[in-house]
């Protein structure tokens, strides 16, 4: 993710005084998202619904639900890439503070996961990601709880989300844009997130190439901006980012 290159991009930094560092983050999903093969998918309410009046057996329910993941990577992820050039000069980004979260419980390791060779008779051995219905919500604790974190820490320049000027969320979907703005208190027709509802409508699902895209479409700065990403792993970020 963006946050985590740019700890490391900063410890540099910090052992190099006077130089820049340049942070890339490149995405390609397409690849890896199996084609569509029928007119019509069922919706995972739908296709529990149909379980428990036993319409289709468990089987049958298994399939059908791998089928509609896969049409919703097919979708949601788009490709892209981001480079961001960090340093102490005027005019540079700053983050700082930073907080991290991985596997807040021991199943969030099975949120997201990825087999390297797919056994999908169209990806001919390609990797294949997997996403649990349960993504949304457990998507939105992990960006919630980073963002509560980076709000009390003691060095943050802020307290408040009233303080920054944007809230810039990694385009997970639709439904964890919504989620985390219901549990921060964020209009989601507001302008402090309106980058990242816009590069998901424009773009997709970038992943770690997301919040690049959202500061790149930012034409003027006044005030800090919180940035907020989140994936594989299952692991978030949170930080605050200032220009020097």
């Amino acid at each position: 993710m963006l946050l985590k290159s740019i700890e490391v991009a900063q410890w540099y930094l910090a052992a190099n005084p006077g130089k820049l560092a340049i942070v890339v983050m490149a995405e390609a999903h397409t690849p890896y998202v199996a084609p569509l093969l029928r007119d019509e998918y069922s919706g995972y309410r739908e296709l529990i619904r149909l379980r428990k009046q036993q319409r289709i057996d468990p089987e049958q329910f298994e399939q059908r639900r791998l089928d509609t993941t896969f049409v919703i990577q097919s979708m949601l992820f788009g490709d892209g890439a981001v480079a961001l050039l960090v340093g102490s000069e005027a005019g540079k980004p700053a983050f700082g503070p930073i907080s991290h979260l991985t596997n807040d419980h021991p199943t969030d390791m099975n949120l997201l996961t990825m087999v390297n060779n797919s056994s999908h008779e169209f990806l001919k051995g390609r990797p294949q990601y997997f996403m649990q219905p349960s993504v949304p919500n457990r998507g939105a604790h992990y960006a919630v709880t980073t963002v509560k974190s980076v709000l009390k820490h003691p060095d943050s320049p802020v307290s408040d989300l009233t303080e920054v000027d944007d809230c810039l969320i990694h385009t997970g979907s639709k439904k964890i844009l919504d989620g985390v703005c219901s549990q921060l208190d964020l209009e989601p027709e507001s302008a402090k997130v309106h980058g990242s509802y816009k590069v998901l409508e424009c773009y997709g699902n970038l992943s770690s190439a997301s919040t690049g895209f959202m500061l790149a479409d930012k034409n003027e700065w006044s005030g800090p901006a919180i940035v907020v990403g989140f994936g594989v792993g299952f692991t978030a970020s949170a930080g605050i980012m200032n220009f020097n």
